[in-house]
């Protein structure tokens, strides 16, 4: 009896599920809605406080470009 044809079976089969698995994941994630730049467009991040490695406390706002006018 000759395994080779049978082996090449099972592994197409093996590949084909895989595939398949592969492409209704893919499918699956584009359905969820996403967030897109314009959401967060324009939008300052919340303050927060670190503590450097020199001890000094650094705050995010401290970074934040002023506009003037």
């Amino acid at each position: 009896m000759r395994r080779g044809p049978v082996v090449i079976f099972a592994v197409a089969m093996v590949v084909a599920l895989m595939v398949l698995f592969g492409v209704g994941r893919v499918r699956r994630s584009f359905a969820q809605p996403r967030a897109t730049s314009t959401d967060v467009k324009h939008k300052l991040a919340p303050d927060f406080t670190l503590q450097s490695t020199d001890g000094k406390t650094i705050r995010l706002s401290d970074f934040r470009v002023r506009q003037c006018c």
